[in-house]
């Protein structure tokens, strides 16, 4: 994978957001949690409209390669004056 690039989640991105989240979940508790109670933990906790509501309060940065997402941090509950920016000089340090 090349460059990263970090960029804030928008409220209109809750359906990608989500869907990295039930992913990258997946991925890290396949081994560890039995099918039916993952699905569910996935329906009740990762649903888009729990990422709608998390999205009004919370910064969410992605990071993403070549176009597509990798990752997320949730920023805990943001001040609405809270502006978010980077540039490529701390990107690189």
């Amino acid at each position: 994978m090349g460059k990263i690039e970090i960029q804030v989640v928008q409220i209109q991105q809750e359906q990608q957001l989500a869907g990295l989240a039930r992913q990258t979940f997946r991925q890290a508790y396949a081994d560890e949690m039995h099918p039916q109670h993952m699905d569910q933990h996935i329906e009740q906790e990762l649903s888009d409209g729990a990422f709608r509501t998390m999205l009004s309060t919370d910064q969410v940065l992605v990071a993403t390669g070549e176009g597509v997402w990798v990752g997320f941090v949730q920023v805990g509950i943001a001040p609405p004056n809270l502006e978010v920016a980077f540039t490529q000089q701390d990107m690189a340090s």
